[in-house]
């Protein structure tokens, strides 16, 4: 089976979904854009509060939109020391110093190296969220056990056609996730290949605030490349890695 290409960013879903407490019926309440926004970026806060903090992540890619095994998984993670960054995502791991940014493709074995960005204190934005909001053809809201779930519908797009997000009682993220809106063939090599419209969740766990890392285990770049007499080459555990350098220094 073929794996989707999804986009290794984060966050958007919403299924018009109707809940059952035994025979009773749990009615769905209506959201205004304020009132979404403002869980949603209290949940970001979480990660600037603490310059040195860890999360969980899973990643659960779906055919449809409504089963409920997934085809394939994947656990990722996000660690902050301050301006350092490191992150894992379905095959990519990306680390971030005061010196460089390193991309880590395990699949493709490829490792990029580039200039530093601005540092994003957390694993989503709200950014992605203001744009979404603009597209939104209804929200709804739901009061689920310990979590409430946040959901917004679309107007017809070539991306999403939905976006959710669940909150814990803390004020976290508990989940985020996609709805896409276009078919797309589970094996793009048979014609047989039974079509949907895949969804991908992403479930956070394991928060921690005040870690204490390994810098040289956690954010070095030198795990990864070494440098000679100003020339960059790769170790010897990644020497059949593909070495892609995008930096832009200065002329000498």
């Amino acid at each position: 089976m073929k794996k989707y290409l999804f986009i290794p960013v984060i966050f958007i879903s919403l299924a018009l979904v109707s809940f059952t407490v035994k025979p009773k019926v749990v009615l769905v309440d209506a959201s205004s854009k304020e009132e979404l926004k403002k869980a949603y970026e209290k949940a970001i806060e979480w990660f600037s509060s603490f310059p040195n903090c860890k999360v969980d992540i899973k990643y659960s890619s779906f055919t449809d939109h409504t089963s409920t095994k997934a085809y394939d998984q994947s656990v990722g993670f996000y660690k902050r020391d301050k301006n350092n960054v490191h992150v894992s995502s379905m095959g990519v791991t990306t680390i971030q110093n005061e010196k460089i940014c390193l991309v880590v493709d395990t699949v493709n074995q490829i490792i990029v190296l580039k200039n530093k960005t601005e540092l994003n204190t957390a694993p989503v934005d709200s950014k992605s969220l203001s744009e979404l909001l603009d597209n939104v053809k209804s929200l709804k809201k739901q009061n689920a056990g310990d979590e409430t779930l946040y959901q917004m519908e679309f107007k017809p797009n070539e991306l999403y056609s939905s976006f959710e997000f669940r909150i814990n009682t803390k004020g976290q993220f508990a989940s985020i996730t996609y709805y896409y809106s276009k078919e797309v063939k589970e094996d793009e090599d048979d014609k047989k290949s039974m079509i949907g419209k895949p969804r991908m969740e992403i479930a956070f766990s394991g928060y921690e605030s005040n870690v204490k890392f390994n810098y040289e285990n956690e954010f070095s770049e030198k795990r990864f490349v070494k440098e000679t007499s100003g020339k960059i080459t790769l170790n010897d555990h990644y020497k059949k890695y593909e070495l892609k350098d995008y930096r832009f220094t200065e002329k000498k």
